[in-house]
């Protein structure tokens, strides 16, 4: 009984060190299956290095799902690690990140993006998606440009992240 108390504190041990070297040094995704962790959301993807900032949350896994479909990334299967009693651990294949911290005219945002809605200064706008090999990088418009931050009424914007999640 002794030297089973003793293998399960290493073996805890051992999980919380690997935990800590990847999550500090990788974009990780929790997946929380009936917790109450982590302000109830069900999927949240972590700003890289350790930081409490979300990139994204979802409250459901298609709502996941549908964004790694549309930011062409995925999540890496074998990385996938229990951690407490309902909460699972994940790795992006990607790196994501924001560009410019915001940009004022569509001239300043790379040629091939492609257009999406997500937040910007707490609004859904128009945003832009930059692909690379190791990266996607997110272009959210600054709030104080007019003529291209045009958020979407309050009753859309309830019904954007009821759909789409919070990214």
């Amino acid at each position: 009984m002794k030297n089973e108390k003793i293998e399960r504190k290493q073996a805890k041990k051992d999980f919380y060190e690997k935990w800590s070297k990847d999550f500090f040094n990788r974009q990780v995704v929790i997946f929380n299956h009936g917790n109450k962790f982590c302000n109830d959301k069900r999927v949240i993807i972590y700003r890289e290095g350790y930081s409490n900032f979300h990139f994204a949350s979802f409250e459901t896994v298609k709502q996941f799902k549908d964004f790694i479909k549309l930011f062409n990334i995925d999540y890496d299967l074998d990385f996938i690690t229990d951690y407490g009693k309902n909460i699972k651990i994940g790795r992006l294949t990607k790196r994501l990140t924001d560009g410019k911290i915001s940009f004022w005219k569509l001239s300043e945002i790379p040629t091939n993006s492609k257009k999406t809605k997500a937040l910007s200064n707490g609004s859904i706008v128009d945003c832009y998606i930059n692909e690379t090999e190791k990266e996607i990088k997110l272009y959210r418009p600054n709030p104080n440009a007019k003529d291209i931050y045009n958020p979407l009424s309050l009753k859309n914007h309830i019904r954007f992240q009821a759909r789409f999640g919070i990214y």
